[in-house]
């Protein structure tokens, strides 16, 4: 590869966009052309509804496929496939890496290899579990999809992780540990950072994600009915959404605890709006029972605020040493406590927020990950990879 040809990067949705997504599926571009910007030239392949204007804006050149959209998977992936291949050869791509779904990374991987570029494989959720199914057809259905993930992964030139728990999984999957490197999605300092503005409510707990009970929502709500009974002041703020029967399920279980007026659903919040969100609230809570390196609370430590998160993923690692309290995923004595003791002051959140920004700024800041990300690029200027 010659050495004064540009880096060009091509992100691949491998899925249908919906449009009331258009704000939560442009981040990962966005931040991409932050950080990389002088680095590398951005461009998007999707298929469906993104914002463009937006993306254009920010110097995203986007390519939008609408070739077979048939409802059978593999004629789309063909169709799509072929599409990154052409579009490799007009724009020179030099590298083709996924947004989501690592697990299906074969119309990238062929599309690239048919026009001589390379392939990063970016791992941000969680991988297809080993299950053990009474019925043969889904114990079928899991252990191929665990066999194609793995193969997809094979077919990629690297892998990114999001934290280095997923790598570790997929470690003991039999994936090469050097064909893999662990980089966040980042956080930029100059846009998330403390605020000393007087209109904070440091009784004000922020929830930031979906609706789920597997965010751990549920333990949050029944916490929260308990603190609200010792803290008067305190209130409850909600960013996140879910489908509409979702969403009323949740609003329906706060009328029914009494605590409608105390807890506040903001629906999906968009990402400006998050920044100044953080500034106005006390601390964040994330009490989820799965996650990988949640961008959520990067962005909470990076905007000085103490943050509560469970024993789960990499969220004990980011609040390690003093920079967090961590508790065991669905016990809410724990959730109570850590967040009374933060309430109540009974820690020094001083301490704590100075020690989570300077181990953000150090390892997760895009200054930090713009020289990450310009070492592994060096690796394909010399054909390395």
């Amino acid at each position: 590869m010659k050495q004064n040809k540009p880096i060009k990067v091509c992100y691949v949705y491998l899925q249908r966009l919906k449009k009331d997504n258009e704000s939560f599926t442009t981040l990962v571009p966005l931040r991409s052309a932050r950080m990389l910007q002088g680095i590398a030239e951005i461009h998007l392949i999707y298929t469906g509804n993104i914002n463009e204007e937006r993306l254009h804006r920010h110097g995203i050149n986007c390519h939008c496929y609408e070739g077979i959209l048939d409802p059978i998977p593999v004629l789309f992936y063909i169709g799509l496939m072929f599409f990154i291949r052409r579009i490799g050869i007009d724009e020179n791509i030099t590298i083709f890496q996924n947004v989501w779904r690592h697990y299906m990374l074969f119309p990238i991987s062929i599309g690239a290899k048919m026009c001589d570029s390379k392939v990063i494989a970016r791992i941000s959720g969680v991988p297809i579990k080993k299950k053990k199914y009474k019925n043969h057809i889904n114990q079928l259905k899991n252990n191929i999809g665990r066999f194609i993930e793995k193969i997809s992964l094979w077919s990629s030139d690297f892998i990114i992780t999001l934290s280095h728990s997923l790598k570790r999984v997929f470690m003991n999957r039999g994936i090469c540990p050097e064909k893999m490197i662990v980089l966040s999605q980042g956080v930029d300092s100059q846009e998330f950072y403390p605020s000393d503005q007087v209109s904070k409510n440091f009784c004000n707990i922020l929830y930031v994600g979906r609706l789920s009970r597997l965010k751990g929502l549920d333990d949050l709500l029944y916490a929260f009915k308990e603190i609200s009974k010792e803290h008067i002041k305190s209130k409850l703020t909600i960013a996140g959404g879910a489908n509409p029967k979702v969403e009323q399920k949740y609003f329906d279980k706060v009328c029914k605890m009494n605590l409608d007026g105390r807890v506040e659903f903001l629906g999906l919040v968009e990402h400006e709006k998050l920044v100044d969100l953080y500034k106005e609230c006390g601390l964040l809570v994330l009490p989820s029972y799965s996650e990988g390196l949640p961008n959520v609370i990067l962005e909470a430590m990076a905007s000085g605020l103490p943050c509560v998160g469970t024993d789960v993923g990499e969220i004990p690692y980011l609040l390690a040493d003093g920079r967090g309290i961590v508790v065991e995923p669905g016990n809410q004595r724990q959730l109570i406590k850590a967040i009374s003791d933060i309430l109540d002051r009974r820690i020094n959140t001083k301490m704590m927020t100075k020690k989570a920004l300077t181990y953000v700024i150090q390892n997760h800041s895009f200054k930090t990950l713009r020289k990450k990300y310009t070492k592994l690029f060096k690796n394909f200027w010399k054909g390395g990879l």
